[in-house]
C-alpha cells in the first residue's frame, strides 16, 4: 500500500461515527482537553436568543484571537529590536576600531548605507577637524563641516534641545540643507542631533546632525520608536568629538 492509499484509508477511518465512538468511550475527553472548547462551535437550543454560555464561549474565542495577534506582534517587535541591536553593536565595534576621523566617517556612511539600508546619509558637523582629512573627503556629498556660529536655523528646535529628533517628513528648507540635489527623491527621513556634554555644564552641546533619508514615505514616521536612534546619536557624538576643534568637551 503506497503513501497516498494509506492517507485515504486513514481519512476514511476518521469519520463522524469514529469520532462519536471515541467520545463515548472517553466521556471525560473535554475535561482533560478543556482548551479545545474555545475553538469548537457547540449548538445550544435556546430559540432565537443566545444563551449566556454561548456568549461566554464566543467572547473567550475572540479574546484568544486577540491574544494570539498581540503575541505575534510582540514576537515581531522583539525580532526587529534584536536586528537593530546587532547592527548597533557592529557599528559600535567598527567605530571603536577606527583610529582617525576619516575612518570614523567612512564607518558611519558605510554602515547606514549598508546595514541600515539608507538611500541617503548626511553628516553635518558644526566644527572643524582637529587634523587635516584626506583630500577625497572634500568631494564627498555625505559630510559637511561648518563652524559653530553657522548652525542652520531650520533645525533650531533640534539644536536647542526642544526636540529629541525629527522622524518623518522634512520641510523644504530642511531637506535641501541636508540632501541638496537628492532632496526631491527623499520621501521620509530621520535627523538625529549629535550632543555632547561639557564637564562644567550639564546642558549638552549640539556638535552636529546625522540625517538618514529614504525614498519610501512610510519608512520613517513620527510614531516609530526613537530610543535606538537617540543612542546612535550619543554614540557618534562621543566618538567624533575628540577629533574636532571644540571649545570644551568632556
Amino acid at each position: 500500500m503506497n503513501t497516498q492509499q494509506q492517507k485515504l484509508k486513514k481519512e476514511e477511518a476518521l469519520n463522524d461515527k469514529a469520532v462519536e465512538k471515541y467520545l463515548r468511550a472517553h466521556p471525560d475527553f473535554f475535561v482533560t482537553q478543556a482548551q479545545l472548547l474555545a475553538d469548537l462551535k457547540i449548538p445550544h437550543n435556546s430559540g432565537a436568543a443566545i444563551s449566556l454560555i454561548e456568549r461566554q464561549v464566543s467572547l473567550l474565542r475572540e479574546q484568544k484571537v486577540r491574544l494570539q495577534r498581540q503575541l505575534l506582534d510582540l514576537i515581531q517587535v522583539a525580532r526587529d529590536n534584536n536586528k537593530i541591536t546587532e547592527r548597533i553593536q557592529k557599528l559600535t565595534l567598527e567605530l571603536v576600531k577606527a583610529n582617525d576621523l576619516s575612518a570614523i566617517i567612512d564607518v558611519i556612511i558605510d554602515n547606514f548605507h549598508g546595514d541600515f539600508l539608507a538611500d541617503a546619509v548626511k553628516l553635518c558637523v558644526f566644527a572643524q577637524p582637529a587634523s587635516l582629512l584626506d583630500d577625497e573627503w572634500d568631494l564627498m556629498m555625505e559630510v559637511n563641516f561648518s563652524d559653530d556660529q553657522h548652525k542652520p536655523a531650520c533645525f533650531s528646535a533640534l539644536i536647542e534641545h526642544e526636540e529629541k529628533l525629527i522622524c518623518g517628513d522634512l520641510s523644504q528648507d530642511q531637506s535641501i540643507y541636508l540632501f541638496g540635489g537628492q532632496s526631491e527623491a527623499i520621501a521620509s527621513a530621520v535627523v538625529i542631533p549629535l550632543n555632547v556634554s561639557d564637564e562644567f555644564d550639564a546642558t549638552p552641546n549640539c556638535i552636529g546632525l546625522l540625517a538618514i533619508g529614504s525614498r519610501e514615505g512610510e519608512r520613517f514616521h513620527p510614531t516609530m520608536g526613537n530610543l535606538f536612534l537617540v543612542h546612535i546619536g550619543d554614540l557618534i557624538a562621543r566618538i567624533i568629538s575628540p577629533h574636532l576643534l571644540l571649545e570644551s568637551v568632556e
